[in-house]
């Protein structure tokens, strides 16, 4: 392969047995061949791109989705799969990949995980789909019910979400920032505060507690 085309070479004589020139390609990373050997997939920066062998007709072009895409490729009977930087092998037409896990919780039979800015809910052996945050969190905490989700954000105070819905339900006060501790337990959060102590929310009597520590 070439930055922008594909030679066939016949390994008998070593004379050209056909190639391709791509025009308007962003440059081809690597070539991989199909189980059955009766097609080739040029890979490039963005798609992959398909063709008869060995006379190299056109049969197909689909993006492969991989982010800043390398030139480790491979096909099986699955399809191709092509590495993006992200550490992962992407394949044409696949559902969006959730990012690496950030953050681990669990208490009985309910699990989380945060991936970036998406939290997975798992109860059981079954995962919920995945909601969006609206920040990217390094601890996590969820109820023995399955109800309540606090989590602490990189930066910003404490999220409160309702772990059923994906609702987002409120932020805590900015003296939550960087908190040291936070848990959860049927309708109450509780948080320790950057001035010293801890605030509980009691979201079922609506009631907000602070003990202070002395």
């Amino acid at each position: 392969i070439g930055q922008s085309g594909i030679t066939l070479i016949d390994v008998h004589s070593g004379r050209i047995a056909n190639s391709f020139t791509a025009s308007g390609s962003s440059g081809m990373l690597n070539v991989v061949i199909s189980p059955d050997a009766t097609q080739l997939g040029a890979v490039t920066g963005r798609s992959v791109h398909v063709f008869s062998l060995p006379d190299l007709t056109a049969v197909d072009s689909k993006r492969h989705g991989a982010p800043d895409p390398t030139s480790a490729a491979w096909w099986d009977f699955d399809g191709v799969c092509v590495a993006g930087s992200d550490g992962q092998m992407h394949r044409p037409g696949e559902r969006a990949r959730l990012e690496p896990a950030v953050c681990v919780t669990g208490i009985g039979a309910h699990r989380v995980v945060v991936h970036g800015d998406k939290v997975s809910i798992w109860h059981k052996h079954r995962r919920k789909r995945p909601f969006g945050i609206s920040k990217r969190w390094i601890e996590v905490k969820i109820d023995r019910n399955g109800r309540l989700l606090a989590g602490l954000p990189e930066s910003g105070p404490v999220q409160i979400y309702d772990a059923r819905t994906g609702k987002h339900l409120f932020d805590a006060p900015r003296d939550t920032i960087n908190s040291a501790r936070i848990e959860v337990g049927g309708a109450i959060v509780a948080v320790a505060i950057s001035t010293g102590g801890m605030r509980w929310w009691d979201l079922e009597n609506n009631q907000v507690l602070e003990l202070p520590w002395v």
